[in-house]
């Protein structure tokens, strides 16, 4: 078994005024920063970040499915790459078509409700895939992720504990070791965002309790990596405005950044409306947040859901709804808290 590295620990508070995320520009732009980086030091730090948010993004699978209703095979190869008509939106519309409809969870209830999410299933009987988990050392990191090797943590623990994992053993933990360790990246400290590979209720009423427990596949991963790296990790809400009706009237139309929820946010329908607050007001009252800018995200957005609806008013009347997408947060510290660190 690779033996485990020493841990090191950031002396880190949550995301504050002083260590929190730098404006894009200032990210960019290091003369405040006692490191200066040259161009062969940036085009590294490039590179390794392309390196890693390959490494994020993961292999090619393909799959072959059979209708219940025929038995000609159909394939898909994925993700869709338009080379071919099996990987075309065609093919991965035929095998949606191809599904029954499926049950889901909601709360404490399992329900069916095409109107709430279009949820589908295929029989194992009826599909067959040309992947092998073992091929890729799949089944081997499913064992050091999944299986515990301490089994007498908390149940209720909202946090995952670092001790069910080993995550040094991974190749993405050399890669964000690596960064961490170089006086280039995020100098004046920053955070890395990381958009949930899979698709979680996050503003159900129980999501800031569950969610975190029922991580799972590369969303598990890393998240355990950036917490066993010493980086301040949470899990937070993202909202999706159209940026100009939010500063319409500030004097900040052209102001960049994102809408960060304070925690997971349940689903809110606001008796507020545009006419008489605006839009930037009513998102403060209802969707408690702050504007993060400079964020270096590894990922991008897939799975949006419905946060907050309201009445907004044009040439007339109109229920609006804004949406909401989870990603994970890791807060780095400036260069000289990491170089002390180590």
């Amino acid at each position: 078994m690779p033996k485990r590295p020493r841990t090191r620990k950031f002396s880190q508070r949550q995301t504050s005024d002083d260590d929190a995320v730098s404006s894009r520009e200032e990210s960019a732009n290091t003369r405040s920063s006692r490191v200066s980086a040259n161009p062969s030091q940036s085009s590294e730090i490039e590179k390794a970040l392309k390196e890693l948010k390959k490494t994020i993004a993961g292999q090619r699978s393909a799959a072959t499915f059979v209708a219940v209703e025929e038995m000609n095979a159909k394939k898909i190869v994925l993700p869709l790459n338009h080379a071919s008509a099996d990987s075309s939106p065609a093919a991965l519309q035929q095998l949606a078509s191809d599904c029954s409809p499926a049950t889901f969870g909601r709360g404490s209830q399992d329900i069916l409700d095409p109107s709430f999410r279009q949820a589908g299933k295929m029989e194992p009987a009826n599909f067959a895939t040309t992947f092998h988990p073992a091929d890729l050392r799949i089944i081997t990191l499913i064992e050091r992720i999944l299986l515990p090797s301490v089994i007498n943590e908390p149940a209720s623990s909202k946090v995952i504990p670092s001790s069910l994992v080993e995550p040094w053993t991974l190749t993405i933990y050399g890669q964000l070791d690596a960064l961490l360790h170089n006086p280039q990246f995020l100098p004046n400290g920053g955070v890395l965002g990381i958009y949930y590979a899979h698709a979680y209720a996050h503003i159900s009423k129980v999501a800031n309790t569950n969610l975190p427990l029922t991580l799972k596949g590369s969303d598990l991963v890393l998240y355990s990596v950036l917490h066993a790296l010493g980086a301040t990790v949470s899990i937070q809400p993202v909202l999706e405005v159209d940026k100009g009706d939010y500063n319409w009237g500030h004097g900040l139309e052209t102001e960049d950044g994102e809408l960060v929820g304070e925690q997971l946010h349940p689903y809110h329908q606001s008796s507020s409306s545009t006419e008489y607050d605006p839009l930037d007001q009513i998102i403060r009252d209802e969707w408690p947040h702050s504007k993060m800018t400079g964020i270096t995200w590894l990922t991008s957005q897939k799975h949006w859901e419905q946060a907050l609806r309201y009445v907004a008013y044009g040439n007339e009347p109109s229920v609006e709804t804004s949406y909401s997408t989870a990603a994970i947060f890791a807060t780095i510290p400036n260069w000289n808290k990491r170089s002390s660190s180590q």
